[in-house]
């Protein structure tokens, strides 16, 4: 066993297929990913600041492993100090802080939704985990846990394009995860330079796909067993169109970097559009 400096970061998005797309590649011989798949040092100066050797402690790999890496979706959150969505960020120039440690060669895995589709799911997420109320709307989460910033992807692809060549930079959408794993598996093993042949999906499953949603009147909830008590918090449909003009120029922005996947979500921007993506 050796240490070794990671070679590949999957920055995020959240919600966007990152744990899919850690544990797919971690099943290559030549692939080493962090266990726990979340390790959230570049994003956060005090852990960073005595601490990088204990954050390579977490890797000690085999002699013939080619790529070395871990998946962070706190990466892909870069600030704007005129967001009117205010959210603690604890290291406001994360690319540049891994291009500092990892140098500017490092590979990046950058994971895309529909950014409505992924704050709501977000939201949900933050439900299960115990940080949202079931009495309380997504209006009352604007400035936590970045369930909005984080989908600002027009401005953290910018940051990342900025700071690393694009050639060292792969996109996945997570609408191709869904409609062709094998395809995005192969266009990974291409990205990382790694033998294509070997066999990687055993089994063709999301991985941490949450509540399955449906539209009830007037908003979304998740569907719940007839036995089940839980208090479920609603996304109403003027939120969605809030949500939508909220992202209506990250949507242009990735529209113009796949015409042919965003068109889908541009033609479907409303309530019950939301929960196809």
């Amino acid at each position: 066993m050796i240490r070794r400096l990671p070679n590949l970061l999957i920055v995020g998005g959240q919600k966007c297929g990152t744990t899919w797309i850690h544990r797919t590649i971690n099943k290559h011989p030549e692939v080493f990913m962090s266990k726990p798949k979340e390790l959230f040092y570049f994003s956060d100066l005090d852990k960073l600041k005595n601490n990088f050797d204990k954050y390579l402690q977490h890797f000690d790999v085999p002699e013939k492993v080619k790529i070395v890496g871990e998946s962070s979706t706190s990466y892909l959150w870069t600030p704007d100090e005129n967001s009117p969505f205010k959210s603690i960020i604890k290291n406001p120039k994360t690319p540049e802080t891994i291009k500092k440690y990892l140098g500017k060669n490092v590979k990046i895995i950058i994971a895309i939704r529909n950014p409505v589709s992924r704050a709501v799911s977000a939201f949900y997420h933050h439900f299960r985990q115990g940080r949202v109320e079931g009495n309380h709307s997504i209006n009352d989460y604007l400035n936590q846990f970045g369930i909005i910033e984080l989908g600002f992807f027009k401005r953290h692809i910018k940051k990342f394009k900025k700071v690393f060549p694009s050639e060292n930079i792969k996109y996945v959408l997570i609408d191709d995860i869904k409609a062709n794993p094998k395809s995005v598996v192969k266009s990974l093993t291409n990205f990382l330079d790694i033998d294509n042949s070997v066999g990687l999906l055993s089994q063709n499953k999301r991985e941490n796909s949450g509540f399955k949603l449906t539209v009830k009147d007037d908003y979304i909830i998740p569907q719940a067993s007839e036995s089940e008590e839980t208090v479920f918090p609603k996304i109403y449909r003027k939120e969605i169109d809030f949500l939508i003009e909220t992202y209506r120029a990250d949507i242009d922005f990735l529209a113009d970097m796949f015409p042919n996947k965003v068109s889908k979500w541009k033609e479907s921007l409303n309530m019950e559009g939301v929960l196809k993506f």
